[in-house]
């Protein structure tokens, strides 16, 4: 706006300006400036704006992907923990289940209920 002010000369210089038309000339060549700058002005903004929204999209795709694959394997690691927490535990149950199958036999066996293996050589 500075420039195109600069360009309107004053004093003796701006009324030969006038008396010649150059100064009309100036005026109307700093308008359509002025609309031009407007104009390439909006046109930026506008570009910039879809670009920024265009961006913003695909940051929040990422971002939904990597909440996703976090997801995943978070569950991943808990079923491991699971798993290996069974197998912390799956000692004791086998003593268990072994006591009780030992525990049954014996009062099967008080019962009188043994059976003899049975061998054909």
């Amino acid at each position: 706006e500075k420039i195109r002010k600069a360009r309107i000369r004053r004093g003796l210089r701006g009324l030969v300006d006038r008396i010649t038309g150059k100064r009309k000339q100036t005026i109307e060549c700093n308008e359509q400036e002025k609309q031009n700058t407007l104009v390439r002005d909006k046109q930026e903004k506008s570009i910039l704006t879809t670009k920024q929204a265009s961006d913003r999209e695909n940051f929040l795709e990422a971002r939904k992907q990597q909440q996703q694959k976090y997801a995943a394997e978070k569950q991943e690691l808990q079923k491991d923990a699971e798993h290996f927490q069974q197998m912390k535990t799956a000692p004791k149950l086998e003593d268990n289940h072994k006591k009780a199958f030992l525990k049954k036999r014996q009062t099967s066996q008080n019962k009188g209920h043994i059976r003899e293996p049975t061998h054909e050589l």
